[in-house]
């Protein structure tokens, strides 16, 4: 699933800006990928736990965990939250499409509301 971010320039730090910044800018179909991905509150507080444990390094984790971990862990740098951000981010991508979609609904009624009147 990460093979979706292969051209997001830095990496994991390419989508913690994206997360933080909207730079990269990513669209919709790769934010919801992320929302989906990114580790959860819990099971960051698992690997949290794990790396202070004896002998824990970020690098006894296979690369896609790394860059799931540099993404959510304060402590190498990640996002606060980092699925609410990228449900965030979804949501701020999808929304001009769906206030048109809205504006067109919007308009539909008004139509039919001046041909009952």
């Amino acid at each position: 699933m990460l093979a979706a971010f292969a051209d997001v320039p830095g990496g994991a730090a390419g989508l913690r800006s994206a997360l933080l910044t909207g730079v990269p800018p990513l669209d919709a179909e790769r934010l919801a990928l992320l929302a989906q991905i990114t580790p959860s509150e819990q099971e960051l507080m698992r690997l949290a736990a794990w790396l202070r444990g004896p002998g824990a390094e970020p690098s006894d984790l296979a690369p896609p965990e790394q860059a799931l971990a540099a993404l959510g862990l304060r402590a190498l740098g990640g996002v606060p939250r980092p699925r609410a951000k990228a449900s965030a981010a979804l949501f701020r991508a999808l929304l001009p499409g769906l206030a048109s979609d809205a504006c067109a609904a919007a308009g539909s009624v008004v139509a039919a509301c001046a041909q009952v009147c």
